[in-house]
């Protein structure tokens, strides 16, 4: 690429082609079709070849190539042409030097005045892999003979040195001879037409033939960054102050060279050469390849892709990665430099992104990547007009052969074999069309199917369909109109990019129809469109869910697909939860009008809520790139972060929302939350609370509010209970105005098989599934009908559990609150147990409804509801202390719900998989290590001040903090901990983990240390069962008693605090007794319950539902009860 050199050349569009050593001219030919005003001519010595060639043209009828076999003689003798690039390759490669002078000097005369010359030739001082190739090759030749037997000899060498030789680089070498021509072998082998020389020599050469030499064809190969950092030293060194010539040599020495494409320049060129290569040219580029991500059978798409070779090209790299599906978006067509900066562009993260593209780009140059193409002008099919996708010319010149049919492994039987025709792209890429591909061809790329559309990828993969950007823009909507949600994954960001205009990152011309417009044509907004989107409005406002999507299908059956009734349709399935239903509206919508950035707002939405975060965030970028004053989009980034625990990139989005607008409570309450998880529980507090008075006592919002009042150690308890009072009120408001009333006609008899109902956002791999499923396993179904309401879009193989040992199961996420406590009462339900609190995906307003006669809450979230609806609080006696038991305490002063204490001997399921418990590390170690897997979140300067303190007085300890989100947070809570007396060198940091890296980690700490006021919960029962005691503090409040409960469960009352003192006092008690901790840890998993043969977990907890039951049927009021074992 002679551009990195300091040399312009003419446009390839235009430019006068010779090829020596063309072959059957298919590339050549390539090139003549993707560039009609070109003029191509090649020539070369193999007779057979040439003929093919030519006969391949007669179909063709192009007058801008010819080919022809004549002898060098007859090339020499030549005159009057002027070529703008002279290729030389093939047989010619092999010349020996006075012939070789001969056509260097004859190309310098018919070379144009800026023309540029590239010559293949052999190097010395070559490989020591081609003597040994030589070798082999005479003694495997000995008997032959003709010459057909030698070249068969030749290959069969070639086969065997590939399957046995053990040197990749030998292998790497017998692959680049195997592509050799049989004519070329035979020179080279048989007749030893081999006349390798030293670059210093061909260099020479070319000086006396009125040429200068540039670099080479692949520049890098001039570098030393490309073979090792050891290899550029050594020539930075060796090669200081000398000739690029010279260099080069050396580099030959260095790397063993067998050969060199060298590109050639006139001597009297007027530019400025440069002796290397200049990377920065990189940015005056144009980029292409066919790069797919790497998606398993799940949807979990990898940090990889595959080219059209079905090659892997996996690396690490997030902006690489963006990178190379920019260039996947947009293929077959070139992108520009500036186009990849903007289709890349992070929003939340935009320092020096352009300089951060370079080096990218660079990376992916420098490794040689198959079928990533550069050129200083834009490619060959970005020239096509046509505002219809066609095939590209030429394809009925490819050759027909015939293939063997693929079978499954294991299948004997035998297939007739396909016939299939191969040729070359217009990017010069060896291609095979397939009978399904000549069939949807044959039916103009009509796509009817979503199989239509997998041929329609696998010719657009192959580079053999051509058309203007508003053709492909066409082409994808039609495919977009079959409404399939896998079709919108894969086509939405090359619908994005063939619509938008070149400075947003698109192809549009600036004359046509484009996104950035952002206005659009309804055609059916009349009366009729207006009336039905009213209807829908009322039917969501009312709550009736259901009803309102099926007015939205009804209407789009009745009067046919349209912008606007698709629109409408689309919002009703968004605002009411059915976000799977909405993607193929959102899809038949695009195929309509895909120029607002609203739908595209919708679409990640609808993909954000369907675990497809890859497509979502993608998505929402763009939007971000072309609306950046738009709230609405930074909250959606900001709320993805959030979902993947990356609180710190989310925070920056969740401001850039509320700076958009300020006013607005759903973007600040979701900035409260993204404050709190970057330990900032202040300031949350501020814009949560904001969020709850503009909003007028949002439900959702207070119950944002209220969890993150649980986090908050500045909060007296008895405000936190007064704020959750406030959340029942308003609760209670909205029923009154909801206006629905359940009676319930029940069996009263207290002893009858009772209907339960568990209503939960976490049935899935999640905590709360943790301490439930000892319980649910194994309640009596005789005495009890078991019914689960699933509130989470997640689906895993503990959903599919919890759904297989239920009696009844409900996806109730497109349930409205009043649906569902219909549904609820519907199924009479006796005892309607809450599982999720304050927290994710919960329902309190539903419960708020009161649909079943008793109503409980227990297990996801350490405090009251706040809702005078339910009735019960269920609670561990291990929450309080023996003597608190009797009487009401300070635990039942916090909830308004009456807690019923229970006895409970198991609450957690341990993990499956995990590792066994090893041996104390203080035993090897001769030093305590401490540790805390709590979430940054329950982390504040309270819990902070203790820990410094401890590792302040003892220096010899060590500490491991885990669940860190990124460097910002490690650096923070570094810091802070350094202020407070700990040394840099006690402070071991580790980021979020795999649940099986997780689990092994505790192979590396002693004893784990406790938050407060929110204790840990299911870090808690985890280490213990790995053998870790967690050091906690008993609090007064029930979040700040969760590890007291746990220590209780397990026997380890030693390991609870009263005070901050004795937490300290308890700490270095254990880091000076590591003999007994050591024994505690080996003993710790044989004393928990994990066998059910002898003991019934669920015994006491059925007892609990009775005892309430019994309370109703008796018609007395709902009273504090404590169960006996």
């Amino acid at each position: 690429m002679a551009r990195f050199y300091g040399v312009h050349n003419v446009n390839p569009a235009n430019a006068s082609v010779l090829e020596l050593g063309c072959g059957e001219g298919q590339l050549l030919l390539s090139h003549a079709l993707a560039y009609p005003d070109s003029q191509c001519l090649g020539f070369d010595l193999n007779e057979e070849a040439i003929e093919r060639g030519k006969l391949r043209l007669e179909k063709m009828h192009r007058e801008n190539i010819a080919i022809g076999c004549i002898s060098l003689d007859e090339i020499i003798q030549t005159q009057g042409n002027r070529f703008d690039f002279i290729i030389i390759h093939g047989i010619y490669s092999l010349l020996p030097g006075e012939t070789r002078q001969a056509l260097l000097a004859w190309c310098k005369s018919q070379l144009s005045e800026n023309g540029l010359i590239a010559f293949e030739w052999m190097t010395l001082p070559g490989s020591s892999h081609e003597k040994t190739l030589q070798d082999a090759i005479a003694l495997h030749t000995i008997e032959v003979e003709n010459d057909i037997q030698y070249i068969n000899s030749i290959r069969g060498i070639f086969s065997f040195l590939s399957t046995t030789a053990t040197p990749a680089d030998l292998k790497k070498y017998i692959l680049q001879e195997e592509a050799r021509s049989d004519e070329e072998l035979l020179l080279k082998y048989k007749h030893n037409f081999n006349y390798p020389e030293y670059l210093v020599d061909f260099n020479s050469e070319v000086n006396r033939a009125g040429l200068q030499y540039v670099g080479d064809v692949l520049p890098f190969t001039e570098m030393g960054e490309y073979y090792d950092t050891q290899t550029r030293q050594m020539l930075d060194v060796v090669s200081k102050n000398k000739h690029k010539i010279i260099v080069q040599q050396y580099f030959d020495f260095a790397v063993q060279k067998t050969k060199r494409f060298s590109l050639l320049i006139s001597e009297n060129y007027a530019g400025e050469l440069r002796d290397t290569p200049d990377l920065n040219e990189i940015t005056n580029l144009q980029f292409a390849g066919y790069f797919a991500r790497f998606t398993a059978d799940d949807g979990e798409v990898g940090n990889g892709h595959y080219n059209y070779q079905q090659h892997c090209i996996s690396t690490s790299d997030a902006l690489t990665l963006s990178v190379m599906d920019c260039l996947g978006d947009a293929w077959p067509y070139s992108v520009s430099f500036e186009q990849v900066v903007i289709s890349t562009f992070l929003p939340e993260d935009p320092e020096d992104h352009r300089e951060k593209v370079k080096k990218s780009l660079q990376g992916i140059f420098m490794k040689k990547i198959p079928g990533f193409f550069y050129s200083s002008q834009p490619g060959p099919y970005n020239r096509c007009k046509q505002h219809t996708i066609a095939p590209i010319i030429g394809l009925d010149s490819f050759d027909e052969t015939l293939k063997a049919t693929p079978v499954e492994e294991n299948d004997e039987s035998e297939a007739p074999p396909v016939l299939v025709r191969t040729g070359k792209n217009y990017w010069g890429i060896t291609v095979e069309i397939t009978s399904e591909e000549l069939e949807l061809l044959n039916r103009q790329i009509k796509i009817d199917t979503v199989g239509d559309i997998d041929v329609l990828m696998s010719l657009r993969e192959k580079a053999l369909l051509q058309g203007s950007p508003i053709a492909w823009k066409k082409k994808i909507q039609e495919c977009l109109a079959l409404g399939d949600p896998g079709t919108l994954k894969k086509m939405i960001m090359s619908l994005l990019i063939f619509s938008c205009h070149p400075e947003t990152g698109g192809f549009m011309p600036a004359n046509a129809y484009n996104l950035s417009e952002g206005k659009e044509a309804v055609t059916d907004s009349g009366k009729k469109m207006a009336a039905t989107a009213h209807k829908l409005n009322d039917l969501i406002s009312q709550g009736e869910y259901e009803t309102a999507r099926e007015v939205a299908a009804r209407a789009i059956h009745q009067e046919g697909k349209s912008v606007g009734l698709l629109l409408a349709a689309t919002r009703a399935c968004l605002i009411t939860g059915a976000y799977q239903d909405a993607l193929p509206l959102i899809a038949q919508l695009l195929s309509l009008h895909a120029t607002n950035w609203d739908y595209f707002y919708d679409l990640a939405n609808a993909f954000m809520k369907t675990k497809s975060a890859f497509y979502s965030g993608r998505v929402i970028r763009a939007v971000i790139r072309a609306n950046p004053k738009q709230a609405r989009p930074w909250d959606l980034l900001a709320c993805l972060y959030r979902d993947f625990g990356e609180y710190a990139p989310g925070l920056v989005c969740s401001r850039k929302a509320v700076e958009c607008e300020p006013e607005t409570a759903h973007y600040l309450t979701n900035l409260g939350t993204l404050l709190g998880e970057n330990n900032l529980v202040d300031e949350a507090k501020i814009h949560m609370k904001r969020a709850v008075e503009i909003s007028n006592g949002h439900l959702g919002f207070y119950s944002n509010y209220l969890f993150l009042l649980a986090h908050d150690p500045n909060t007296s308890v008895e405000e936190r209970f007064q704020e959750h009072c406030g959340y029942g009120d308003k609760a209670t408001e909205w029923q009154n105005k909801a206006g629905v009333k359940f009676n319930y006609s029940r069996d009263k008899n207290p002893d009858r098989k009772l209907r339960l109902g568990f209503v939960s956002g976490d049935f899935f791999n999640h905590p709360v599934s943790h301490f439930l499923r000892p319980f649910w396993d194994n309640i009596n179904r005789q005495e009890f009908f078991i019914v689960g309401y699933n509130n989470s879009e997640t689906h895993d193989k503990v959903t599919d559990h919890f759904e297989s040992t239920s009696n009844l199961w409900r996806e109730i996420r497109s349930y409205s609150s009043v649906e569902l406590a219909k549904q609820i009462n519907k199924d009479e339900i006796d005892i309607l147990i809450d599982l999720s609190g304050h927290t994710t995906n919960c329902r309190l307003t539903t419960f708020a409804l009161k649909p079943a006669p008793v109503q409980m809450t227990w297990i996801g979230y350490p405090a009251t509801t706040g809702l005078t609806q339910i009735d019960y609080r269920i609670m561990s006696t291990g929450f309080v202390k023996q003597s608190e038991l009797a009487h009401r305490n300070i635990l039942d002063d916090q909830f308004r719900e009456k807690i019923i204490y229970v006895p409970m001997k198991k609450l957690f399921e341990p993990n499956p998989k995990s590792p066994d418990v090893n041996l104390l590390p203080a035993l090897a170690n001769g030093y305590i290590t401490f540790g805390s897997f709590n979430r940054p979140k329950k982390i504040n300067d309270n819990v902070l001040n203790l820990w410094g303190k401890l590792l302040k007085r003892n220096p010899g300890a060590k500490f491991i903090m885990g669940f860190m989100t990124g460097e910002k947070m490690v650096e923070f809570y570094k810091g802070r901990l350094i202020e407070l007396g700990a040394r840099e060198e006690q402070l071991i940091f580790r980021q979020r983990m795999k649940m099986n890296e997780y689990l092994e980690y505790h192979h590396n700490i002693d004893l784990l240390l406790d938050a407060f006021p929110y204790s840990g919960g299911t870090t808690t029962n985890h280490a213990a069962w790995m053998g870790v005691p967690t050091l906690t503090l008993c609090g007064d409040t029930m979040a700040g008693r969760q590890g007291m409960e746990i220590m209780n469960q397990y026997g380890l009352d030693d390991f609870i605090a009263d005070d901050a003192d004795d937490y300290i006092t308890k700490a270095e008690y254990w880091a000076s007794h590591i003999t007994e901790l050591a024994e505690i840890r080996a003993t710790m998993r044989q004393k928990m319950i994990t066998s059910l043969s002898d003991y019934n977990v669920s015994d006491t907890f059925e007892k609990a539902l009775r005892a309430a039951w019994k309370v109703w049927v008796n018609g007395e009021d709902v009273k504090r009860l404590v169960i006996s074992e």
